[in-house]
C-alpha cells in the first residue's frame, strides 16, 4: 500500500516538475527579452536623451548669453556711428551756413565805399535783426558772425576791386571767427558722445565676461569683439575735428565734405572691425540656434522611442501575467523597473532555482516511500536523472549554472549603469542580487544532491 502511494506521489511530483521545467525556459526567455530587447535599448536611449538634453541646455545657455552681447555691440556701434554722422553733418551745415553769411557780408561791404564800410553803415552789416520789444528774446544764433573791425572792413572793400585777393587779416578772421566756432562745437559734442561710448564699452565688457563661461565655443569671437571695441574706444577718445591749413578746402562744398571724411576715415575703419566681429558672433549665434532646433528634434525622437519601449514592456507584462496572475499588478514602467534589472534577473533566477529545488524535494520524499523491487529501480532512476546524474556531475553543473547566473546579473548591472539609481546604490543592489543567486543555487544544489543520493541508494540513511 505504501509503495503504491509512493509511486502515485512520485508520479504527481514528476508531472509538476516537468511542467515547471518547461515554464522556466519560457520565463528565462521573457526575462532575456526584457534585458536585451527593452532595458538595454531603454538605457542607451535614456543616456542619449540625457546627453542631448545637456547639450540642449548648454546651447540654450550659450544662445541666451550671446544675445545680449550682440544686441549691446549693435547698439554701441550704431550709437557711435550715428553720433559721428550727426556731429559731421552739424559741422558741415554750420560751416556752409557761416560761409554763406560771410559771402553775403562781403558782398554788402563791397557795395560800400571804404569810408562808409569803416563806419556805422559797415558795422550794421553784422548787426542782428531788430526784434519787437514785447517779443520774447530769440535764442542765440549759432551761425551768427562776429563783426569785423573797421580796418578789416576797409580792406575787404579795397580787395573786392581785385578778384581772388584775400587780405591776410581776412584769412585770420575766417580761421578764428568763421571756421573755429563750428569745430569747437563739434569737438564738444563729440566729447559727450565719447563719454557715453566709454560707459557703454564698460557695460559690454561685463556682458562679454559673463558670456564667456556660458559659451566657451564663442570665446575667440568674443575676444576679437572685445579687442575691436577697445581699439574703437581709443579712436573715439582721440578723434578730433581740426581744420586743415590753407584756403582751398573751404572754398567749395566738395572740399568741406572731403575734409570731414578724411577726419573720420580711421574711425570708420575701426567701426568696420566691430561690425565684422558682430557678424561673426551673429553667425555663431545662428549656428547655435540651429543646434537647439536639432537637439529638440532629437529629444522628441528619443521620447517617441522610449514611449514605444514602454508599450512593449506593457505587452511583456501581459505575457508574464499569463504565467503568474500576481505579475499582472506589477508595474512595468521601464523608468521604474529598468534600474532594478539586476535584482529582477536575480529574483527570477533564484525563483527558478528554488522552484526546481522544491520539485526535486517532493520527488525525493515520494521516492523514499517506494520500496518495491519492481517500482523502486525505475523511480530511483527517474529521480537521479531529474537531479542531474551523479553527485559530481551535479556539483559541476551547479557551479557552471551559478557562474552563468552571476555573469547575467553583472551584465544586467552594467546595462543600467547610466540610469539614475533607485534607493540603494548600484554596487549594493548588485551585491544583494549576487548573494540571492548564490543562495538559491546552493539550496538547489543541496536538494539535487539529496535527490541523487536517494536515487543511488534508495534512502538518505543508506547514503550516509
Amino acid at each position: 500500500m505504501a509503495d503504491q502511494l509512493g509511486v502515485q506521489f512520485f508520479t504527481d511530483a514528476k508531472a509538476q516538475f516537468e511542467s515547471a521545467a518547461r515554464w522556466r525556459w519560457v520565463v528565462v526567455a521573457l526575462i532575456a527579452y526584457l534585458h536585451a530587447g527593452l532595458v538595454l535599448p531603454f538605457a542607451v536611449d535614456t543616456r542619449d536623451k540625457a546627453a542631448v538634453e545637456r547639450q540642449l541646455a548648454d546651447n540654450r545657455t550659450a544662445e541666451s548669453a550671446l544675445k545680449p552681447v550682440t544686441e549691446a555691440a549693435n547698439k554701441l556701434a550704431d550709437g557711435v556711428n550715428k553720433a559721428k554722422d550727426q556731429v559731421a553733418a552739424d559741422l558741415k551745415a554750420r560751416l556752409v551756413e557761416r560761409f554763406q553769411r560771410l559771402g553775403k557780408a562781403i558782398a554788402a561791404l563791397a557795395a560800400l565805399d571804404p569810408a562808409r564800410a569803416e563806419g556805422d553803415e559797415g558795422a550794421a552789416v553784422f548787426a542782428s535783426p531788430q526784434q519787437p520789444q514785447m517779443q520774447q528774446a530769440p535764442p542765440q544764433d549759432p551761425s551768427a558772425l562776429p563783426p569785423m573791425d573797421p580796418k578789416l572792413r576797409r580792406q575787404v572793400v579795397e580787395a573786392a576791386k581785385t578778384p581772388g585777393l584775400v587780405p591776410p587779416d581776412l584769412q585770420s578772421y575766417i580761421d578764428k571767427e568763421v571756421i573755429g566756432p563750428p569745430f569747437e562745437s563739434a569737438n564738444e559734442a563729440w566729447a559727450k558722445s565719447a563719454a557715453a561710448f566709454a560707459q557703454g564699452r564698460t557695460t559690454i565688457a561685463e556682458v562679454i565676461g559673463k558670456a564667456k563661461p556660458a559659451a566657451p565655443a564663442a570665446a575667440p569671437d568674443l575676444d576679437r569683439l572685445a579687442e575691436a571695441l577697445k581699439t574703437l574706444g581709443e579712436q573715439v577718445r582721440t578723434l578730433q575735428f581740426k581744420p586743415p591749413s590753407g584756403q582751398t578746402w573751404w572754398r567749395t562744398l566738395r572740399g568741406k565734405d572731403d575734409t570731414i571724411v578724411a577726419m573720420t576715415s580711421g574711425f570708420m575703419a575701426q567701426v568696420g572691425d566691430v561690425t565684422a566681429s558682430q557678424a561673426a558672433l551673429q553667425t555663431l549665434t545662428a549656428q547655435i540656434g540651429k543646434l537647439v532646433s536639432e537637439n529638440k528634434e532629437a529629444a522628441a525622437k528619443l521620447n517617441d522611442t522610449l514611449a514605444d519601449l514602454d508599450k512593449r514592456a506593457a505587452e511583456l507584462q501581459g505575457q508574464l501575467g499569463e504565467i503568474g496572475a500576481p505579475l499582472k499588478v506589477v508595474s512595468f514602467k521601464l523608468a521604474e523597473i529598468a534600474p532594478l534589472l539586476p535584482l529582477i534577473v536575480a529574483a527570477v533566477l533564484a525563483a527558478i532555482a528554488t522552484w526546481t529545488a522544491e520539485g526535486l524535494r517532493r520527488m525525493t520524499l515520494a521516492a523514499a516511500l517506494v520500496g518495491g523491487k519492481d517500482d523502486a529501480p525505475v523511480v530511483h532512476a527517474w529521480l537521479r536523472a531529474a537531479a542531474g546524474g551523479s553527485r559530481v556531475q551535479i556539483a559541476w553543473v551547479e557551479l557552471v549554472v551559478a557562474i552563468a547566473s552571476i555573469a547575467w546579473v553583472l551584465a544586467a548591472a552594467w546595462t543600467v549603469t547610466s540610469l539614475p539609481p533607485p534607493v540603494l546604490t548600484p554596487p549594493v543592489l548588485t551585491a544583494i542580487a549576487v548573494v540571492g543567486v548564490v543562495g538559491a543555487r546552493a539550496y538547489h544544489w543541496s536538494r539535487a544532491d539529496e535527490a541523487a543520493t536517494v536515487g543511488a541508494f534508495g534512502t538518505l540513511r543508506a547514503a550516509g
